[in-house]
């Protein structure tokens, strides 16, 4: 389940953060919704998850559906 919004970069133009239950790309809305914080200029993904203490990062709705026991 993803948001209208654009995906979050890298600095090389990737996409930084995809969801862990449906893979699909993670935005700046979604980042609002998890209730994180938008990564800094140039921090790598690994870099942002050691400093968030995170493995990974999904989707409001996805990790309710995971939680429910159901696809996403």
């Amino acid at each position: 389940m993803t948001t209208s919004a654009s995906p979050i970069l890298d600095r090389f133009g990737r996409v930084m953060f995809t969801c862990a239950d449906c893979g699909e790309p993670l935005s700046s809305d979604d980042f609002f919704d998890l209730n994180l914080r938008f990564p800094d200029a140039g921090e790598s993904q690994d870099d942002y998850y050691t400093a968030e203490l995170l493995d990974a990062v999904s989707h409001v709705a996805c990790s309710e559906t995971r939680r429910a026991g159901k696809a996403c």
